[in-house]
C-alpha cells in the first residue's frame, strides 16, 4: 500500500491538548460512512504532539486505505484534524472464462470481498499462467478486465490457452529389464497428451513406492524432460541402483513374525540409505528377541548375491535363529537402600516395565535402561549428584536375579525463596502459588513450572511489561557448596501496571465499532492483563465474522497504552451445497444458505435444507425393517439470530422448521417454532430460556398408541457455569449444565380427549477436566428424569384404566447425539432391560438416562490429540438401575481446529451379548462427529 501523509501544524504546542474536531473527507468507497464514524474517536485528549502522530498512524494500518493525508489547525483555540483519505475498492465478483478442464487453486491472491490491489492481480494472473504451463499449455496468456459496478470491480479472468505441448516419448533407462519394462507401460499413457511434467512426476514416486515394497529398497529414479520438434516434449527416466533385496528364514519356531523381521530389515535399509551389513541385521534380531526374555539368542546369517532372470543383482540373506529358551526373571535387588525406598524402587520397575517383564520373564533391553527411570526418580526428589552403576545379573537357578547399586549423594533441600524487585504483598502471593517450597527437597523437572507460574501470575496482576531478569542467565536457582541446599532469588524487573487508555479498533469495513467493543473483555481505564487480552480476542473470534484477530497494548505514556485492535472481516454471505452419504441416513443432498453480520452487528439469518434416503433400514425395529417401504425425509430450517437484542446484552434466536424423519417405531412429519433468549451475567455464569410448539404427525407406526398427531408447547430455563480454561479445547477446569424442560396445556401442549400432554424433564450434564503428562483427562457425567404428570386415571376405547396422559415417545430419553455411547447403534444403546426399545414403551410415568464418559487425552501437535476412553450409559422406565450401564472402550483421535474438533472416535462394546441372551451386537462402530465434550 502506498501511503503519502502530509502534516502541516499550526500553533500546536509540546504538552498536552486535545482535538476537539475531525474534519474528514473520504472517497472511493461504500466503506466511508463506517471509517468516518472510526476516525471520529480521534477527538480526545493528547499528551504531546508525538502521542498524536503514533495515534494515527494506528488508524492507517487498515490496508484499504489507497491515500492518507491529515494536518492539524488550531482555530480558535480549538484543534482540528483535517483528514484527506482515499479507500480502495473492493472486489465484488470474479469469474473465469476459458479455463475448459483446467483446475486452478481455490484461494488466489485476489478473493472476493477484498480490496482490489494491482499487485494481487498481477500474482493472480501469474498463478494462473503457472497452472496452464505446468500442464503442458505453454503459450497461454492471461488477461483481467474490471468494471466498476455499484461502487465494487468485477473482475474477469481471461484466459486464451492456445495448442498444448505434447509429450512425444518417454524413454526409460535401467539395468533392469523388469523395472524397465514396468515403468515402460506405466508411462505409455502419457504419450501424445498434454505434457504434464508434474503428473508424471507423481506417478514415478507411486512406482518408486511400489519397487521398494517389492524389495528395490534404494532405488533411485530421476525424471528429466527436453523439447523437441514442433512443439512436443520428450521425457527421460533413469533408474539407478537397482538392487533387489530378499530375505529367507529357516523353519524355525520364533516368537516374532517372520514378516515383522522383514520389515524391520527394509526399514533399516530405508533409514540407513544403504545396504546393510550381516553384523547389522544380527544385532537387529537379538534386540527384537531380547524384549521377549531371550537373552541368549543365536543367529545364523547366510548371503548370496546374484543375477537374477531380470539382470538384477539380488542380495538374498537366509536367516537361521536359534533364540534358545526364555528366561524367567528372578530377584530384583537395589543396593545400599533403605526398606521403604527398595519398596518404592520395586513398584517403580514394574509399573514402567515392557509386557515382557511385567509377565515375568527378564528383557535385556529394559535392564539396562532402568537406571535412567532411578536417575529421574532421584533427581525429582532433590539428589542431583545420584550414580547408578550398571546392573549386575546373575543365574540362579535358572532365573535372572538382576542388581543395582545406588550411591544417591547430597539431597538438595530448598533453603529460601526470595522476590528482588517485588513488593512484599506480591511476593507473598507469588510464593503460594509455587509447588517448590522452602524446607522441601528440590526438584527442578518442577521447578520449571514454577517460572512460569510466577511469569503468568505477574502478567494476571498487570504488569505487562514484567520480566525476570535472571531467567536466561540460569542464575535463579544457587546451589551451596556441598549442594545440600538451595536458594531461589528471582531477580524482577516489575515495571508498572498499564491501565487502558483509548481503545482502537482498526480493519472493520462492515462491522460496527460498538459490536466490537462490547465482545472486549477491557474498556477505558481496565488494567491490562494477558488474560483479559486472550478473552477479548477469543470473544471476537467467537463471533464468527471475523478471519483474523489481533489485541495489543500499544504505549501511549507513563503507564498508559492505547489499545488497539485489529481485525479481518469474512465474508458475510454463503451458499454451500454438499451431496455425500452417511451410514445412518444414506444418501444425502444439503445446503447452507446464510448471510450474517446484518446491520454490522452480527445479526444472522440462514436456511438449512437437507433431503435424505437411507440405503438399509437397520435403525427401525424388526416389523418395519421388514415391511416399510423407503422414504424420502428432509429437514427445512430457517432461523435468525443476533447478539444484543434491542441493544442489550441478550442473544436471542428463533427457528421454524419443517422436517420428516424416521424413528425406531414411527416415521413422523414435525412443524417447530422456538424462540430463545440467553444473557451472561459473568465470564462463567449464564442463563437461557427457550419457549418451543411442535405439531407431530406420527404414521405408518408399529404400535397404534404412536399413530396421530400431537401438539407440544413446552418452556425451557437453562443455567450454565462454565469454568473451563478454555471453551474450545479445554485443558482444566468444568462445566456444568441445569436444564428444566416443562410442558403443559398452558403452553399450548395438547389437551383433548384422546391425550394430555403434561410432563417435565430434568436434565443435568457436567464435565470435567483434570491436567495430566501432555495431555488432559476428560469426564462427562449425564443424567436425566422425566415424568408424565397427567397421571389420572380413565377408561380408554377399550375399557381399560390407564393415565389421561403420557409423554409421547418422540420426546422420551434416547441416547444419541452427546448422549451416545460410543461403538453402539441407535437401536442398541436404547433397549431396556426387558428387551424393548424405549419407544415402544408407553411412558405414563417416569424415565431416566444416565452416561458416564472417561477420556484421558494426549496432545500429538497443537492441532492433533488421540485418546482411550470408557463410556457407559442407558435408559430406564419407572425404575432404574446403574448397575445395568451398557458400557464400551475404545480410542479417539481429535484434530482441533479455531471453533471445535473433527473427532474420530472408535468404540468396542464390553458386553456384546444383547437382551434377548439369544445373539451378540456387533463388535463395535466408528463415529465420526464434530466437536467433543
Amino acid at each position: 500500500m502506498k501511503l503519502l501523509v502530509l502534516i502541516s501544524i499550526f500553533f500546536v504546542k509540546t504538552f498536552a491538548f486535545t482535538v476537539s474536531e475531525v474534519v474528514i473527507k473520504c472517497e472511493g468507497s461504500l466503506d466511508c460512512n463506517n471509517v468516518e464514524i472510526s476516525y471520529k474517536s480521534l477527538k480526545r485528549k493528547y499528551t504531546d504532539l508525538e502521542h498524536l502522530k503514533r495515534t494515527v498512524k494506528l488508524y492507517v494500518l487498515n490496508k484499504g486505505i489507497n491515500h492518507f493525508s491529515y494536518s492539524i489547525n488550531k482555530v480558535e483555540k480549538k484543534h482540528i484534524i483535517n483528514i484527506n483519505l482515499k479507500l480502495k475498492k473492493q472486489i465484488g465478483s470474479i469469474e473465469f472464462e476459458g479455463l475448459g478442464d483446467v483446475e486452478i487453486p481455490s484461494v488466489l491472491p485476489t478473493t472476493e470481498g477484498s480490496f482490489y490491489d494491482e499487485y494481487n492481480v498481477r500474482e493472480t494472473i501469474n498463478i494462473i499462467q503457472n497452472v496452464l504451463i505446468s500442464k503442458g499449455y505453454i503459450n497461454a496468456s492471461v488477461n483481467v478486465s474490471k468494471k466498476l459496478d455499484d461502487d465494487e470491480y468485477e473482475l474477469t479472468f481471461k484466459v486464451i490457452k492456445g495448442k498444448p505441448i505434447l509429450l512425444k516419448n518417454v524413454e526409460v533407462f535401467s539395468e533392469s529389464s523388469f523395472l524397465y519394462g514396468f515403468m515402460s507401460r506405466a508411462l505409455e499413457q502419457y504419450k501424445n497428451k498434454n505434457f504434464d511434467l508434474q503428473r508424471i512426476k507423481n506417478k514415478v514416486e507411486e512406482l518408486r513406492q511400489l519397487f521398494i515394497s517389492y524389495g528395490y529398497y534404494l532405488v533411485n529414479i530421476e525424471v528429466a524432460a527436453k523439447r523437441s520438434i514442433r512443439k512436443k516434449v520428450d521425457v527421460t527416466v533413469s533408474i539407478r541402483n537397482a538392487d533387489l533385496y530378499m530375505t529367507s528364514f529357516k523353519s524355525n519356531k520364533v516368537v516374532v513374525d517372520r514378516k515383522i523381521f522383514k520389515d524391520e530389515i527394509k526399514t533399516m535399509v530405508l533409514s540407513y540409505k544403504r545396504s546393510l551389513t550381516d553384523d547389522n541385521v544380527r544385532e537387529k534380531i537379538k534386540t527384537m528377541l531380547g524384549s521377549y526374555g531371550f537373552d541368549r539368542v543365536k543367529v545364523d546369517i547366510k548371503t548370496q548375491k546374484y543375477l537374477n532372470i531380470n539382470n538384477d543383482k539380488v542380495i538374498l540373506r537366509t536367516i537361521e535363529i536359534d533364540q534358545g529358551k526364555k528366561r524367567q526373571l528372578g530377584q530384583v535387588l537395589f543396593r545400599r537402600l533403605s526398606a521403604i525406598k527398595d519398596k518404592k524402587l520395586r513398584r517403580l520397575f514394574f509399573e514402567r516395565a515392557t509386557e515382557s517383564v511385567k509377565s515375568g520373564y527378564y528383557d535385556p533391553e529394559y535392564i539396562k535402561n532402568f537406571p535412567e527411570l532411578i536417575k529421574e526418580y532421584y533427581i525429582q526428589r532433590g539428589y542431583l549428584g545420584v550414580f547408578i552403576e550398571s546392573p549386575k545379573v546373575n543365574v540362579v537357578e535358572g532365573k535372572m536375579n538382576v542388581s543395582y547399586r545406588i550411591k544417591e549423594g547430597v539431597r538438595s533441600i530448598v533453603n529460601n525463596i526470595s522476590f528482588k524487585g517485588v513488593p512484599d504483598n506480591l511476593a507473598r502471593k507469588a510464593k503460594t502459588l509455587l509447588m517448590t517450597q522452602e524446607k522441601n527437597p528440590f526438584n527442578p523437572t518442577l521447578f520449571k513450572n514454577d517460572i512460569e507460574a510466577v511469569e503468568n501470575f505477574f502478567l494476571d496482576e498487570g504488569y505487562y511489561n514484567f520480566q525476570i531478569n535472571n531467567k536466561l542467565s540460569g542464575n535463579i536457582v544457587d546451589y551451596k557448596s556441598d549442594s545440600s541446599t538451595v536458594d531461589i532469588n528471582f531477580d524482577i524487573e516489575i515495571g508498572t501496571r498499564l491501565y487502558v487508555d483509548k481503545l482502537i479498533i482498526v480493519g472493520n469495513r462492515k462491522t460496527r465499532a460498538k459490536l466490537i467493543l462490547r465482545e472486549l473483555a477491557l474498556v477505558e481505564g481496565d488494567i491490562i492483563t494477558k488474560k483479559l487480552l486472550q478473552n477479548s480476542q477469543t470473544n471476537l473470534l467467537g463471533l464468527g465474522v471475523f478471519s483474523s484477530v489481533v489485541v495489543k497494548p500499544v504505549l501511549n505514556k507513563n503507564n498508559y497504552a492505547d489499545l488497539l485492535v485489529i481485525v479481518r472481516e469474512k465474508n458475510f454471505g454463503i451458499f454451500e451445497i454438499a451431496p455425500g452419504v452417511r451410514t445412518d441416513i444414506g444418501f444425502k443432498l444439503s445446503t447452507d444458505i446464510s448471510y450474517n453480520n446484518i446491520d454490522g452487528l452480527n445479526k444472522k439469518i440462514s436456511f438449512k435444507g437437507q433431503v435424505n434416503q437411507r440405503f438399509n433400514l437397520n435403525s427401525l425395529d424388526d416389523e418395519r425393517r421388514e415391511n416399510s417401504n423407503s422414504l424420502v425425509e428432509y429437514n427445512l430450517i430457517a432461523n435468525y439470530s443476533e447478539n444484543y437484542l434491542f441493544d442489550y446484552d441478550v442473544r436471542f434466536s428463533t427457528s421454524l422448521s419443517n422436517s420428516r424423519q424416521r424413528f425406531f417405531s414411527f416415521d413422523a412429519d414435525i412443524t417447530r417454532v422456538n424462540f430463545t433468549f440467553s444473557h451472561a451475567f459473568t465470564n462463567w455464569f449464564s442463563f437461557s430460556t427457550r419457549y418451543q410448539f411442535e405439531n407431530i404427525s406420527q404414521f405408518d407406526a408399529t404400535n397404534e398408541i404412536d399413530e396421530g398427531a400431537f401438539q407440544v408447547g413446552s418452556l425451557t430455563p437453562a443455567f450454565t457455569f462454565d469454568f473451563r480454561d478454555n471453551r474450545i479445547n479445554p485443558t482444566k477446569g468444568a462445566w456444568f449444565n441445569l436444564s428444566y424442560e416443562a410442558a403443559n396445556p398452558s403452553l399450548l401442549s395438547q389437551n383433548d380427549d384422546e391425550l394430555i400432554v403434561d410432563y417435565f424433564k430434568l436434565v443435568s450434564r457436567n464435565r470435567f477436566y483434570i491436567p495430566i503428562s501432555n495431555g488432559v483427562f476428560a469426564i462427562s457425567l449425564a443424567a436425566g428424569m422425566q415424568q408424565n404428570l397427567a397421571n389420572s386415571k380413565r377408561l380408554n376405547s377399550n375399557g381399560d384404566l390407564e393415565t389421561e396422559g403420557f409423554i409421547p415417545n418422540i420426546k422420551v430419553f434416547r441416547l444419541n447425539g452427546i448422549d451416545n455411547v460410543r461403538g453402539y447403534e441407535d437401536n442398541e444403546i436404547n433397549i431396556l432391560s426387558s428387551g424393548e426399545d424405549v419407544s415402544q414403551v408407553r411412558v405414563d410415568d417416569t424415565a431416566y438416562m444416565a452416561v458416564l464418559k472417561l477420556e484421558p487425552r494426549f496432545f500429538l501437535s497443537d492441532s492433533s490429540m488421540f485418546g482411550l476412553f470408557y463410556d457407559a450409559g442407558r435408559v430406564f422406565v419407572n425404575d432404574y438401575d446403574f448397575g445395568e450401564l451398557n458400557s464400551s472402550v475404545g480410542f479417539t483421535f481429535k484434530y482441533l481446529t479455531p471453533v471445535g474438533s473433527l473427532d474420530f472416535d472408535y468404540g468396542i462394546k464390553l458386553l456384546r451379548k444383547g437382551d434377548d441372551g439369544d445373539k451378540f451386537n456387533s463388535p463395535g462402530r466408528l463415529h465420526v462427529s464434530i466437536g467433543f465434550f
